[in-house]
C-alpha cells in the first residue's frame, strides 16, 4: 500500500511539472522533466523488484528456521520422555520386586 500511494504522490508532482513546463500535447523525448521520470520509474521498480526478493527469501527462511528449531526441541523433548518412561519403568518393577518379599 506504501508503494501505491508513493507512486500517486510521484505522478501527481510530474505531471504538474510537465504540464507547467511542455504546454505541447506530447511532450519531447530529451524533455528534462521526462528523463527525470524515466529515472525515478527505474529506481522505484528496482526497489520494487528488489523489496519483493528479499519478501520471498524471508518467507521461505524464517518458516524453515521456525520449522529446524520445532524438529530440534521435538527431538529433545522425546529422549526426556524416553529417559522418564524408562526410569519410571526401572523403578516400578523395583518397586513390586521388593513388595512380593514382603508378603
Amino acid at each position: 500500500m506504501f508503494f501505491v500511494i508513493i507512486l500517486g504522490v510521484w505522478h501527481a508532482i510530474i505531471g504538474s511539472l510537465l504540464f507547467t513546463f511542455n504546454w505541447q500535447s506530447k511532450p519531447e523525448p530529451d524533455n528534462y522533466w521526462l528523463w527525470i521520470d524515466r529515472d525515478v520509474f527505474i529506481a522505484l521498480g528496482s526497489f520494487y523488484v528488489v523489496a519483493h526478493i528479499i519478501l520471498i527469501i524471508w518467507f521461505v527462511v524464517v518458516p524453515f528456521g521456525h520449522r529446524r528449531r520445532m524438529r530440534t526441541k521435538d527431538k529433545i523433548y522425546r529422549e526426556l520422555l524416553h529417559r522418564y518412561n524408562y526410569q519410571h519403568q526401572h523403578s516400578s518393577s523395583t518397586t513390586q520386586s521388593d513388595s512380593n518379599y514382603l508378603f
